[in-house]
């Protein structure tokens, strides 16, 4: 341990002495104050006895910083000035005070006559004394559990002071003292803090914590049992007898029954649902949970447990599986092809164009090569890029999704890549790039046409090198990340025009995947509109059994130019619309109102009828004919084939 020593009072100093036996008294008025002291009242002890300190031993100012988690700034928590003085800087900075930071943080005492005494590596350290006016100074460490977390410090501004060693021992108990109380304070703001967090967590869950002591009978409830019975802590004598009549009638011998298998014979848990009757007549149902405790003789002793209110997820869990048997029952229109979806995760159909991108996806998937998904708007890019991540080695790491159209073009370069503190105005703080969060796993550039020209030649530079640079820093960041970007736009096209550089457009453009729009993939449309139903219907709770086939063949006609999105759009607004379970479909005004529509609807529907009898081989009845396959009686089939011009012979 270095420690300054600064010129030293005379061996025959009797004044010196004397003062060192007054200042030891007050020392011991201090440890007095903070061991009797509540928590509450320790900043109060610790400010007053500054002062008093201070003044006694002719010091113009006295102050305790604390560190930061990070230890590279200290926080002034107490300062005391003498009247006149300029208030100190609320926070200190290891930039400024480099040399004294180390010396606190390893145990060191600091103390000096005058800035003179300061060793050269201090130089930093001085300067800022000189600063701030002070002219000599003791600081000693404050330390909890071995480690120091501040610096208690005495200082004068006007003139030299003396510290003699019999008095730094001394300060340093002073340290050892205020280190001791702070830590107290600490960790009775965190029991606090703790306590405060159990009790909003016990209000939030409805969960209580209750206590039956078996030899006298008594019971003892938490703040949250009386809100669950609703009762007044005033009106309740905690007394067991209290309890009983809260239980419902129907439910008061299982609860006895139970109280009294886990706390007589075999030990067990105390376990039960039952229904409890407040006072004003409403019932409520509480969920019971508790472990008895038994005494050397194997007597119980004590039973202390839970109680939580459980009347809403009830509720909930009796509707869920109303609405589970509901749709187990169901007999729907085009049932079979809702559950033949392909299995690939989210996404849905069995056609020869979405199989086609499936198939590409798992051939690039477990590689690292970079993927280029093309794709009008709304076919389901993102979701294409989850399922690239899902299948690849790295889906135990993260996928970070980036819409680069959704971020102003000047915080591009930063978001991707991070800045430092200061790197332009507003950047407050330091902040790490998508890049680095990315690392070891894969990031999703969406709308990668938008990416400013500035910012292509740094992406090309990662996706090349794996390495950049945080704004406003010289330091090389190296990472590991697969990249999958996503455009509506044609890329090929802005190389020609010269928005987009031709070298980083050959670099994503390893493995191109063109997601087909939806018009391209009528066939399905059926799985996807049953998909969207399900989801939507179980949000709403609205379970719909039925689409009429004028309907399915309507949305079949669409030309769809939003794709996916937008016949996502219409079936949710669809079934906000609906009343009933059957869906009336709203598609968009133009496509509703149009005569081509309507004639696009007849004609898909007399191309699908046509199809299956072809299947059939013209067989209407009986089983495996049109008419079972179509879910139509065989009359109505017949009555929509004439209607449609078709001949079963054709």
């Amino acid at each position: 341990m270095s420690e300054l020593a600064s010129k030293q009072a005379g061996p025959g100093d009797d004044s010196a002495t004397s003062q060192v036996g007054e200042f030891e008294r007050l020392v011991g008025e201090l440890s007095n104050a903070l061991v009797m002291a509540p928590a509450e009242r320790i900043d109060a002890e610790i400010s007053q006895w500054m002062r008093r300190g201070a003044e006694f031993l002719d010091c113009e100012g006295s102050s305790i910083a604390q560190f930061s988690e990070d230890g590279v700034s200290a926080r002034l928590t107490h300062v005391w000035l003498a009247p006149g003085l300029p208030a100190l800087p609320d926070s200190l900075g290891n930039q400024e005070w480099p040399w004294i930071f180390e010396e606190v943080k390893k145990g060191r005492t600091v103390a000096f006559l005058s800035l003179e005494e300061l060793p050269s590596e201090a130089r930093i350290d001085a300067q800022t004394y000189l600063a701030i006016g002070v002219r000599s100074c003791i600081t000693v460490p404050l330390a909890r559990e071995g480690k120091s977390f501040g610096g208690f410090t005495m200082a004068t501004f006007s003139k030299d002071h003396v510290w003699p060693d019999d008095l730094v021992r001394r300060i340093r108990l002073v340290g050892e003292l205020l280190g001791g109380a702070l830590a107290r304070m600490r960790a009775d703001r965190e029991i606090r803090r703790h306590v405060d967090r159990l009790a909003e967590a016990q209000r939030i869950a409805h969960l209580g914590n209750w206590e039956w002591n078996l030899l006298n009978d008594e019971l003892k409830w938490s703040e949250e049992v009386y809100r669950i019975f609703d009762v007044n802590p005033r009106e309740f004598s905690s007394s067991m007898d209290e309890f009983w009549p809260f239980v419902h009638p129907d439910d008061l011998a299982a609860v006895r029954r139970e109280a009294q298998r886990a706390t007589g014979g075999p030990r067990g848990i105390f376990t039960v649902d039952h229904r409890i009757v407040r006072r004003d007549g409403s019932c409520r149902v509480v969920r019971e949970l508790a472990i008895p405790e038994f005494d050397r003789d194997g007597r119980a002793v004590r039973l202390a447990g839970t109680v939580q209110d459980i009347t809403e997820i009830r509720a909930a869990y009796e509707e869920i599986r109303r609405l589970k048997d509901q749709l187990e029952a169901e007999n729907v229109y085009l049932r079979e092809e809702l559950t033949s979806v392909t299995g690939y995760g989210e996404i849905v159909g069995t056609s020869d164009a979405i199989r086609r991108v499936i198939a590409q996806a798992q051939q690039v998937a477990p590689t690292d090569s970079t993927v280029l998904i093309l794709g009008e708007t709304g076919t389901g890019k993102e979701l294409l890029a989850h399922f690239i991540h899902a299948q690849s080695l790295r889906k135990s790491q993260l996928l970070i999704t980036t819409n680069l159209a959704a971020i102003p073009a000047t915080l591009i370069e930063s978001e991707l890549f991070g800045r430092e503190k200061g790197a332009f105005t507003g950047a407050l703080t330091k902040q790490i790039g998508r890049f680095e969060a990315a690392d070891g796993g894969t990031i999703f550039l969406d709308e990668i046409g938008e990416m400013p020209a500035e910012t292509q030649a740094k992406l090309l530079r990662v996706l090349q090198r794996g390495e950049f640079e945080r704004l406003g820093s010289s330091k090389t960041m190296r990472v590991n990340v697969r990249v999958i970007t996503a455009t509506n736009r044609d890329l090929a096209a802005a190389v020609r025009d010269g928005t987009f550089r031709q070298d980083l457009y050959y670099r994503l453009n390893v493995f191109p995947v063109t997601l087909p729009p939806l018009r391209d993939r009528r066939e399905d449309i059926p799985q996807l509109a049953w998909a969207f139903i399900k989801n939507f219907g179980e949000k709403m709770g609205k379970p719909i059994r039925h689409i009429k086939r004028t309907s399915m063949a309507a949305l079949q006609a669409y030309s769809w130019p939003g794709n996916i999105r937008e016949l996502r759009n219409v079936i949710e607004r669809s079934i906000i619309l609906t009343r009933g379970q059957e869906l009336n479909v709203a598609l968009p005004a133009s496509a509703g109102s149009s005569k081509n529509a309507e004639v696009q609807m007849r004609q898909v529907e007399r191309q699908h009828i046509q199809h299956i009898l072809k299947t059939t081989g013209g067989r209407i009845r009986g089983k495996g004919g049109a008419a079972e396959l179509l879910g139509l009686k065989p009359s109505t089939l017949y009555g929509r084939m004439k209607k449609l011009s078709i001949r079963r012979d054709a």
